[in-house]
């Protein structure tokens, strides 16, 4: 049995799989099953990954009609036969020594998890100066709080897991936008003890199209479905009030995303007044944003709170005068 899963969901990236599977294939630590889901593509994908079939024996190809990356994952784990996993994604492409630094690291301390440190490549994969860091947390608790927050970016890609963390606490990927952000931090919430490394072992590839680069009205109505997860999570797990600081912060700190993308990346006003006055109904109809929790906002991080009310200013000013141009 092999010692990693590596669990690669794939659509439609025939530009970019050679090089995601070369730097699967060629990883220092060999001991791996190479879980390839074709996730129903179109484009040449299937055949790149049937020539790297015939010539590794440790990949598997699972074939399914088109039902996004959740549930790919989803289905990876199940059919995972090894103690650890990895989730790669297939447009971006890991270090050579990855694996092994993360097996060495993870089975030599115990942990149920580690992570490591990732860098924003381009499209046509040159290295950028954008590289990510992590802090050295005093304990679990600590790391899981940055997590929740969203002071750390929430990603499954970087990092490697014990397969029974999934399986005794029945975790899977939701079906919907930002599913890592609605999901990895239960995974911290579960893990007895999380290892970092410090070296910079994944390559994330910036893209026109990809979901960090667009904005549409499913990924705004997710975003608000992601605080009522998690806000139902906590509540469960009988810590809310233990983390109650962490929730808010969570829920401001993606508002005040969501806006500044908004802002950023559609230049049609038409379009721009729809999202803005869709993501303004669904805070004004929210809870977590209510003047209480907002209070509350202020007296715990006062920065937070008054970034909160620049972006909510900018709502109102674009409102109010696409609102004097309608009239």
């Amino acid at each position: 049995m092999a010692k990693i899963s590596v669990i690669v969901p794939i659509y439609n990236v025939e530009k970019y799989l050679k090089e995601c599977l070369d730097s699967i294939i060629n990883q220092t630590f060999q001991d791996i099953e190479i879980i390839l889901i074709n996730d129903g593509s179109t484009d040449n994908s299937l055949q790149i990954m049937q020539e790297y079939a015939k010539n590794d024996s440790r990949i598997i190809i699972i074939n399914q009609k088109n039902k996004g990356q959740s549930i790919s994952r989803n289905f990876g784990i199940k059919y995972a036969n090894s103690k650890y996993l990895s989730f790669i994604d297939a447009d971006d492409f890991i270090e050579k020594s990855m694996l092994e630094k993360l097996y060495t690291k993870i089975k030599k301390e115990n942990s149920d998890i580690i992570k490591c440190r990732y860098r924003r490549v381009k499209e046509n994969s040159s290295y950028t100066s954008i590289v990510s860091n992590i802090n050295n947390f005093e304990n679990k608790d600590s790391f899981f709080k940055d997590i929740l927050s969203l002071n750390s970016l929430s990603v499954i890609w970087d990092g490697l897991y014990k397969k029974e963390l999934f399986v005794s606490n029945s975790l899977e990927f939701p079906i919907m936008y930002y599913e890592d952000v609605a999901f990895c931090f239960k995974l911290f919430f579960y893990a007895k003890k999380i290892s970092i490394s410090d070296d910079i072992l994944y390559n994330w590839r910036q893209r026109d199209g990809s979901i960090t680069r667009s904005i549409n009205n499913q990924q705004i109505k997710d975003i608000f479905k992601i605080f009522d997860i998690t806000y139902d999570f906590l509540i469960k797990n009988s810590c809310y009030k233990q983390y109650k600081t962490e929730f808010i912060s969570r829920c401001i700190i993606q508002l005040n995303r969501l806006i500044k993308k908004i802002e950023n990346f559609d230049n049609n006003p038409n379009k721009r007044y729809k999202y803005f006055n869709k993501v303004n109904k669904s805070k004004s109809s929210s809870s977590y944003f209510s003047s209480k929790n907002l209070e509350f906002l202020k007296k715990t991080n006062i920065s937070l709170y008054l970034l909160h009310h620049e972006h909510l200013a900018l709502i109102n000013s674009y409102l109010f005068s696409k609102q004097n141009e309608i009239q």
